[in-house]
């Protein structure tokens, strides 16, 4: 079931899947779909997805091929601070079914990938709360190196955003 984001209608990478496999079973083809771990350095990950649609025509077979990328950074969202590389994976196989023209919509990318921007640009947007302040200050008095206490200082002062403050936390909490 479609979800209504912004008046546009989106489907989940679940049901695009549903709706690829229902598709080609109705036409008696078949598809092969394969993703690939492109990169994952410095909490940066990049998948690739490519779909393989196997058809007759003439009594041949004949395919089709469909990639989708993407990209996520780990700690980047809530649901990325745990599982960024299955997220990842799945929004390049969303991708690649869209190229195919299987979006179930009128919509290339999935009410996955767009609830999740939603997410972050809200988050990009706000201000840092009090609570995270507290948090980042109690985090930087844990540190030993006087000299590294004053640089995080000063990049928490720099700090205009919920994000900004979060990937800082993040930053001190493993120092």
């Amino acid at each position: 079931m479609p979800v209504d984001i912004h008046g546009k209608e989106y489907y989940t990478v679940a049901e695009r899947i549903q709706l690829l496999s229902e598709m080609l079973h109705k036409r008696k083809d078949r598809y092969s779909l394969t993703t690939d771990l492109i990169s994952w350095k410095d909490g940066v990950i990049v998948f690739k997805a490519t779909l393989v649609i196997f058809s007759y025509k003439d009594d041949k077979e004949v395919y089709s091929k469909y990639t989708g990328h993407a990209y996520e950074k780990e700690g980047s969202s809530m649901i990325n601070k745990t599982s960024a590389l299955e997220n990842c994976e799945t929004s390049a196989i969303g991708r690649a079914i869209s190229a195919a023209g299987f979006t179930g919509g009128n919509e290339y990318a999935s009410a996955d990938e767009v609830a999740n921007a939603i997410i972050n640009q809200n988050v990009r947007e706000d201000k840092p709360t009090e609570k995270q302040r507290i948090m980042l200050f109690s985090l930087i008095k844990k540190i030993n190196d006087e000299d590294v206490q004053k640089e995080m200082i000063e990049s928490a002062k720099e700090c205009k955003t919920k994000w900004d403050m979060s990937m800082l936390i993040d930053k001190v909490a493993k120092m």
